[in-house]
Order: structure tokens, then sequence, then C-alpha cells
């Protein structure tokens, strides 16, 4: 009994981990893309720009420290060391310490709900923004 006990905290605790994972990274992605409805309508040259950005070496694959360096800009807010680590993990699926494009398109697929979380909350700020600056005039 105790070890159910201890095996369902444990899966909790990484399914929230994984959901802080996505959640940072979809944060992270949406302050460059402008999408209305879904991540998953994207055409692929906005994916291809978009994972340009994360590649800074342009060796068609993103190392650790690209994406670990990509994350902390500060403008997403902070992802400490074992939330991405976790992310990393989830995003290589092939274990080969980079994440290539096939990956990276395949992990943006499940941050869907994510992203229009984060998308919905950036244009409301947009909105309060600008009708603050109406008002002002």
């Amino acid at each position: 009994l105790l070890l159910a006990i201890l095996f369902a905290a444990y899966q909790y605790v990484v399914s929230r981990q994984n959901a802080r994972c996505r959640a940072a990274f979809a944060s992270r992605i949406a302050e460059t893309i402008t999408v209305r409805e879904s991540i998953r309508r994207l055409p692929p040259h906005a994916l291809a720009e978009e994972f340009d950005l994360i590649d800074i070496r342009s060796r068609g694959r993103v190392s650790k420290s690209d994406l670990w360096e990509f994350m902390n800009t500060g403008k997403a807010g902070e992802i400490n060391r074992s939330d991405f680590n976790a992310l990393f993990a989830a995003i290589d699926t092939d274990k080969s310490d980079f994440v290539d494009f096939l990956e990276y398109c395949s992990f943006m697929g499940r941050c869907n709900e994510e992203y229009k979380q984060v998308s919905k909350n950036n244009n409301n700020n947009n909105n309060s923004i600008e009708k603050e600056k109406k008002s002002l005039v």
C-alpha cells in the first residue's frame, strides 16, 4: 500500500513538472510567433523560423546549452535547472543530446493547450494596453 501511495505521489509530481515545462516553453515561443487559434495550424515555414532562432549555431539541431540560453532570456519568466532538464528530456525523444527539427515540431504539437492559454493571456494584455493608450489620448 505504501509503495502504491509513493508511486502515485511520484506520478503526480512528474506530471506537474511536465506541465510547467510545456507552459514555460510555450510562453517563450509565444513571444515570437503570432497565431490566433492553434499552434498546430502553424505553417511549416513559421516553425522553421522559430527553430532557427533557437539553433543559434545553424547546425540543424539544438544543443542543450542552446535551448538553455533560449529559455533563459528572462522574457518568459524563469525555469529552474531541474525543470529545464525534464523539458530537454521530453523534447529529445531519441536521446541524442540534440533536438532536431522533427523532435521540435512533435513537442510543439504537444504544447498546443499551453500555447493557446499563453496566447490568450498575451492578447488580453495587449488589448488592455491599447485601451489604456487610447484613454490617454
